[in-house]
């Protein structure tokens, strides 16, 4: 039969072609077979119509035949052919090294969580990239900070205010040379004067309105110069013109200090005596509160003695050790 269809190339008879019944069925038939053969091999079955569902692909088996298969693992498709890949399905593992470059990655998508520890090094930040808004409160720790990592040049003008330097922190190392002019220098200093004037006894008294309460950060010496105006009158007995003696010092924490001040009466006549005696102290504190006061006695006389409040007065300064 050497006539056939256009699409699909069946035989048929044609012109004067014998009439051949069963040959002609045969040759049809095992054309038809032929092309249903083609069709096996697309649905995977002999006979079975297979109908497809929208955004199924046609995957071939092990056996060799096609079959229509709905994507399935990580990703999906529609019937468009949009292939969309599912939320968080691609890890570190399947990304390539240096592939993801800074314009792939969306402006604020690297948040704190997905920072490792120690990921972000200098060598990672663009010259200036770290700004002040960009650092969180107290984000920046000491142990975050490398040694000789923040220089000179790194620091705002006035950026180090007081209430950001620990208790103790600066020490005398830190301090360049000439770094602390006298405008800079503000020790605790002061002057102290009495409330009223001490008449005094044997035993020593405190000049009253003199006690320094004093509390150093660090261990400090604390220098005082205590000045006592002193006054002490003679008079005659039956044993003749009588003086006598006038101790002063400080005392530190209650006890008093072996260093006084002193003054002693002798004359020949009986009149009143009076003298501005001063004596210097350099007296090693410890960082805790302590307590500084005059104090005065009298000795080898009855009469009246006294300090003075006028010109009498405790000056301080407190030092670092």
């Amino acid at each position: 039969m050497p006539g056939e269809t256009a699409l699909f190339g069946f035989p048929y008879p044609i012109g004067g072609d014998k009439p051949a019944g069963p040959a002609q069925i045969e040759a049809a038939v095992k054309a038809v077979e032929e092309r249903l053969s083609l069709i096996q091999k697309l649905t995977g079955t002999k006979a079975t119509p297979v109908a497809p569902a929208e955004g199924q692909l046609l995957v071939v088996d092990n056996t060799g035949h096609a079959a229509y298969k709905a994507m399935g693992g990580d990703a999906t498709i529609n019937a468009a052919g949009v292939l969309t890949i599912g939320n968080e399905k691609v890890v570190a593992a399947k990304i390539a090294k240096l592939a993801v470059e800074a314009a792939h990655i969306a402006e604020k998508a690297v948040g704190t969580a997905k920072l490792a520890d120690l990921a972000v090094t200098e060598a990672k930040l663009a010259a200036l990239a770290v700004t002040a808004g960009k650092i969180a409160a107290e984000a920046v720790t000491t142990g975050k900070v490398a040694n000789l990592a923040i220089t000179t040049a790194k620091i705002a003008l006035e950026a180090i205010t007081t209430a950001l330097i620990a208790d103790g922190a600066v020490t005398e190392v830190k301090v360049a040379d000439g770094a602390i002019t006298s405008r800079k220098h503000k020790p605790t200093t002061g002057i102290i004067t009495p409330t009223e004037t001490l008449n005094l006894g044997e035993a020593y008294a405190d000049v009253p309105g003199t006690a320094l309460e004093i509390t150093p950060a660090v261990a400090s010496y604390l220098k005082i110069t205590a000045v006592f105006e002193m006054f002490l009158t003679s008079a005659n007995s039956e044993f003749g013109i009588s003086g006598g003696r006038i101790y002063a010092t400080i005392s530190v924490d209650g006890v008093d200090q072996p260093t006084v001040a002193f003054m002693q009466h002798t004359d020949d006549k009986s009149e009143s005596h009076w003298e501005t005696v001063s004596q210097v102290y350099l007296i090693p504190l410890t960082a805790a509160k302590h307590t500084i006061k005059m104090r005065a006695r009298k000795e080898q006389t009855t009469n009246q003695t006294q300090i003075i409040k006028n010109n009498t007065q405790m000056i301080y300064e407190l030092f670092a050790s």
